[in-house]
C-alpha cells in the first residue's frame, strides 16, 4: 500500500484488479485476519459476508459483521477490519466509471438506489446502523454466483460481466423486498428516487417528497444533494428530459404530448428545460435522429 497526501494508507487500482484493463475482480478472503485502516484507490468494493465474523471500523464507529452482511466501500471510505473470528468474506472489487454497465431498468429498483448509489457514497456514521443482511438461502445463491465469477473472470470477461450484472440484479431485488417492510432513512430515500426513476411523469411536490422519504425538508435536501449531487427537483427534471429524448428519437408523438407524458405542463416550459440540458431544442434533436437513420 502506498500513502496518501494526508497519510492514509491506500490500495492501489492496479494491485485490485488483477487483469489488466479489466475493471472487475473477485477475491476470496478466508479466515482473514485484521487489516491495517485504508481507502481504495478509484474503486469500490461490494462485500458479502459469508462467514464467521469480524468488527467492521469506519467512519470513527466500530460494527459487528456476521455472516449475510452485504454492504459498498466507496472510493474515498477509509476502513478497516479487526476481532475476526473465522472471518471469510468476498469483495467483489470494481470500477463503475470503466465498467459503463447498460443499467437499463435497474435505477427503478429500490435496492439499486440504496445499494449501488447511496451505500456506496455513505459516510455518515450511521452507515452500518440499518445494513442490509441477507437470509441463508439467498447467501447460498449468492456463493454461488460469486464461484461462477471468480472463474470467468480471469479469460472471460464478456460472460464475466454478464455473471456480474446477474448478482447485482440479484442483490437489488433481495435488498428491495427489505425496503417494502420499512427501513432506515436512506432506504426510505432509496425507494423513492426509484419510484421517480419509474414514474417521472408523476406531480411530485418537495412536500409529497418529504413525506415518502420520512425526512424533514431541510434533512431531505441535505440528504439528497449528498447522495445525488443536486437538488431532488432538478433530478426529477433530469429523469424527465431523457425520457423525452427516448420518446423523441422512437415515436411519432408531437412534441406537445411528449411533453405531457414526461410530466411537463406545457410544451413551452419543456422545450425551455430541454434546451438548456442538451443545448438545442426537441424538434432540432428529432430532427439529428431522423437524418442520421436516413
Amino acid at each position: 500500500m502506498k500513502r496518501t497526501p494526508d497519510n492514509h494508507r491506500q490500495v492501489e487500482y492496479n494491485y485490485a484488479f488483477t487483469t489488466p484493463g479489466f475493471p472487475l475482480a473477485v477475491r476470496l478472503e478466508e479466515n482473514a485476519t485484521a487489516t491495517a485502516e485504508h481507502i481504495h484507490e478509484n474503486f469500490s468494493e461490494l462485500v458479502i459476508v459469508l462467514s464467521g465474523s469480524a468488527t467492521h471500523n469506519i467512519a470513527n464507529r466500530k460494527y459487528k459483521l456476521v455472516a449475510g452482511d452485504i454492504f459498498v466501500i466507496g472510493e474515498r471510505q477509509l476502513h478497516s477490519y479487526s476481532d475476526t473470528v473465522n472471518f471469510c468474506y468476498c469483495n467483489v472489487i470494481m470500477d463503475w466509471n470503466q465498467l459503463k454497465l447498460p443499467l437499463s431498468d435497474l435505477p427503478t429498483r429500490a435496492g439499486y438506489q440504496t445499494l449501488f448509489v447511496i451505500d456506496r457514497q455513505d459516510t455518515t456514521p450511521e452507515k452500518f446502523d440499518n445494513r442490509f443482511r441477507l437470509n441463508q438461502e439467498q447467501l447460498q445463491i449468492v456463493l454461488q454466483m460469486l464461484r461462477n465469477l471468480e472463474q470467468l473472470q480471469s479469460d472471460h470477461h464478456f460472460e464475466a460481466i454478464g455473471q456480474f450484472m446477474l448478482l447485482v440484479g440479484y442483490l437489488c431485488d433481495c435488498c428491495s423486498q427489505r425496503e417494502k417492510s420499512g427501513s432506515s432513512l436512506p432506504q426510505s430515500l432509496g425507494h423513492l428516487v426509484a419510484k421517480m426513476e419509474k414514474n417521472c411523469e408523476r406531480n411530485y411536490s418537495i412536500s409529497t417528497m418529504c413525506r415518502e422519504a420520512g425526512m424533514s425538508r431541510a434533512t431531505f435536501f441535505r440528504s439528497f444533494i449528498n447522495y445525488y449531487g443536486m437538488p431532488p427537483l432538478e433530478y426529477l427534471i433530469q429523469l424527465r428530459i431523457k425520457r423525452s429524448m427516448q420518446l423523441l428519437a422512437e415515436s411519432t408523438l408531437s412534441c406537445s404530448e411528449i411533453a405531457l407524458r414526461c410530466g411537463f405542463s406545457n410544451s413551452s416550459y419543456f422545450a425551455l428545460h430541454f434546451r438548456r440540458q442538451t443545448g438545442v431544442t426537441p424538434t432540432a434533436y428529432r430532427r439529428t435522429w431522423q437524418n442520421a437513420e436516413s
